[in-house]
Protein backbone atom coordinates (compact mmCIF):
# COMPACT_ATOMS: atom_id res chain seq x y z
CA UNK A 1 0.00 0.00 0.00
CA UNK A 2 0.81 3.48 -0.68
CA UNK A 3 -0.63 6.64 -0.29
CA UNK A 4 1.09 8.82 -3.03
CA UNK A 5 -1.29 11.33 -4.44
CA UNK A 6 -2.63 14.88 -4.58
CA UNK A 7 -4.66 15.33 -2.32
CA UNK A 8 -6.77 18.11 -4.20
CA UNK A 9 -7.15 15.99 -7.23
CA UNK A 10 -8.79 13.37 -4.72
CA UNK A 11 -11.28 15.84 -3.31
CA UNK A 12 -12.24 16.69 -6.69
CA UNK A 13 -12.79 13.06 -7.42
CA UNK A 14 -14.80 12.77 -4.71
CA UNK A 15 -15.47 15.45 -2.43
CA UNK A 16 -17.96 14.02 0.00
CA UNK A 17 -15.32 11.69 1.34
CA UNK A 18 -13.52 14.66 2.77
CA UNK A 19 -16.42 16.76 4.05
CA UNK A 20 -16.15 17.21 8.17
CA UNK A 21 -12.92 15.33 8.88
CA UNK A 22 -11.89 16.25 12.15
CA UNK A 23 -7.98 15.28 13.18
CA UNK A 24 -8.77 15.16 16.64
CA UNK A 25 -11.64 13.49 16.90
CA UNK A 26 -10.85 10.24 17.16
CA UNK A 27 -14.69 8.52 17.13
CA UNK A 28 -15.06 10.20 13.70
CA UNK A 29 -16.55 7.90 10.65
CA UNK A 30 -13.57 9.37 8.76
CA UNK A 31 -10.91 8.20 11.07
CA UNK A 32 -9.76 5.46 7.98
CA UNK A 33 -9.32 8.57 5.67
CA UNK A 34 -7.26 10.51 8.26
CA UNK A 35 -4.89 7.64 8.33
CA UNK A 36 -4.63 7.58 4.88
CA UNK A 37 -3.68 11.32 4.65
CA UNK A 38 -1.40 10.46 7.52
CA UNK A 39 0.86 7.58 5.84
CA UNK A 40 0.33 9.75 2.94
CA UNK A 41 2.40 12.33 4.89
CA UNK A 42 4.62 10.35 6.60
CA UNK A 43 5.77 8.59 3.26
CA UNK A 44 6.47 12.48 1.30
CA UNK A 45 8.28 13.55 4.23
CA UNK A 46 10.42 10.14 3.80
CA UNK A 47 10.63 10.74 0.09
CA UNK A 48 11.67 14.42 0.50
CA UNK A 49 14.72 13.53 2.74
CA UNK A 50 16.03 11.85 -0.46
CA UNK A 51 17.32 8.57 0.79
CA UNK A 52 17.83 6.53 -2.54
CA UNK A 53 16.54 3.03 -0.27
CA UNK A 54 13.06 2.85 -1.30
CA UNK A 55 10.51 2.19 1.61
CA UNK A 56 8.95 -1.14 2.62
CA UNK A 57 6.43 -2.64 4.83
CA UNK A 58 6.08 -5.56 6.50
CA UNK A 59 3.38 -7.85 8.23
CA UNK A 60 4.05 -11.30 9.79
CA UNK A 61 1.30 -13.13 8.31
CA UNK A 62 -1.48 -11.97 6.26
CA UNK A 63 -3.69 -12.25 9.06
CA UNK A 64 -1.41 -10.11 11.95
CA UNK A 65 -1.17 -6.32 11.77
CA UNK A 66 1.57 -4.50 9.72
CA UNK A 67 4.07 -1.94 9.89
CA UNK A 68 3.25 0.57 7.33
CA UNK A 69 6.89 1.44 6.59
CA UNK A 70 10.34 -0.33 6.90
CA UNK A 71 13.29 1.97 6.73
CA UNK A 72 16.76 1.68 5.98
CA UNK A 73 19.90 4.30 5.87
CA UNK A 74 23.38 4.02 4.49
CA UNK A 75 24.22 2.04 7.42
CA UNK A 76 22.52 -0.69 6.84
CA UNK A 77 19.99 0.55 9.94
CA UNK A 78 17.01 -0.18 9.95
CA UNK A 79 13.93 1.73 11.32
CA UNK A 80 10.17 0.43 11.31
CA UNK A 81 7.07 3.32 11.55
CA UNK A 82 3.77 2.83 12.71
CA UNK A 83 1.38 5.16 11.72
CA UNK A 84 -1.98 5.73 13.36
CA UNK A 85 -4.94 8.14 13.34
CA UNK A 86 -4.59 8.88 17.17
CA UNK A 87 -4.77 11.79 19.10
CA UNK A 88 -3.43 9.71 22.37
CA UNK A 89 -0.71 6.87 22.64
CA UNK A 90 -2.60 3.41 23.25
CA UNK A 91 -0.15 0.15 23.96
CA UNK A 92 -2.06 -1.87 21.56
CA UNK A 93 -1.03 0.42 18.83
CA UNK A 94 2.75 -1.05 19.70
CA UNK A 95 1.90 -4.41 18.72
CA UNK A 96 2.86 -4.89 14.99
CA UNK A 97 6.48 -3.03 16.37
CA UNK A 98 6.85 -5.61 18.65
CA UNK A 99 5.67 -8.66 16.49
CA UNK A 100 8.30 -6.84 13.65
CA UNK A 101 11.12 -6.35 16.86
CA UNK A 102 10.68 -10.45 17.62
CA UNK A 103 12.06 -10.79 13.67
CA UNK A 104 14.27 -8.22 13.69
CA UNK A 105 16.00 -7.24 17.31
CA UNK A 106 18.27 -4.93 16.33
CA UNK A 107 15.59 -2.36 14.20
CA UNK A 108 14.41 0.18 15.62
CA UNK A 109 11.23 1.30 16.48
CA UNK A 110 8.66 4.61 16.03
CA UNK A 111 5.27 5.13 16.61
CA UNK A 112 4.08 8.20 14.87
CA UNK A 113 0.47 9.75 15.77
CA UNK A 114 -0.99 13.14 16.83
CA UNK A 115 0.13 12.87 20.14
CA UNK A 116 2.81 14.06 22.23
CA UNK A 117 6.29 12.55 21.92
CA UNK A 118 7.62 10.25 24.15
CA UNK A 119 10.12 7.67 24.58
CA UNK A 120 8.75 4.31 25.70
CA UNK A 121 10.26 1.13 26.59
CA UNK A 122 8.16 -2.14 26.57
CA UNK A 123 8.39 -5.69 26.29
CA UNK A 124 11.73 -6.92 27.40
CA UNK A 125 13.32 -3.73 27.66
CA UNK A 126 12.03 -2.60 24.30
CA UNK A 127 12.45 0.93 23.75
CA UNK A 128 10.02 2.49 21.22
CA UNK A 129 9.97 5.97 20.27
CA UNK A 130 6.58 7.87 19.88
CA UNK A 131 7.03 10.87 17.50
CA UNK A 132 4.27 12.84 17.05
CA UNK A 133 3.38 13.39 13.42
CA UNK A 134 4.20 16.91 12.81
CA UNK A 135 7.88 16.01 14.61
CA UNK A 136 8.55 13.54 12.08
CA UNK A 137 10.66 15.07 9.65
CA UNK A 138 14.36 15.61 11.79
CA UNK A 139 14.02 12.57 13.05
CA UNK A 140 13.93 11.18 9.37
CA UNK A 141 16.72 13.66 8.02
CA UNK A 142 18.79 12.77 10.88
CA UNK A 143 18.17 8.70 10.38
CA UNK A 144 18.92 9.04 6.86
CA UNK A 145 22.04 11.06 6.97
Amino acid sequence: KRYIFDHGIRFLQNPARFNNIDLLNSESLTRNEVGGILENFILLEYFSTNNPIQPRSWSKTHQSGSVDFVLANSKNEICAVEVKAATKFNKKHTSSLLAYHDAFPSSKLILTNLDKGTKLTVKNKTNILNVPIYAIYPFLINYTE
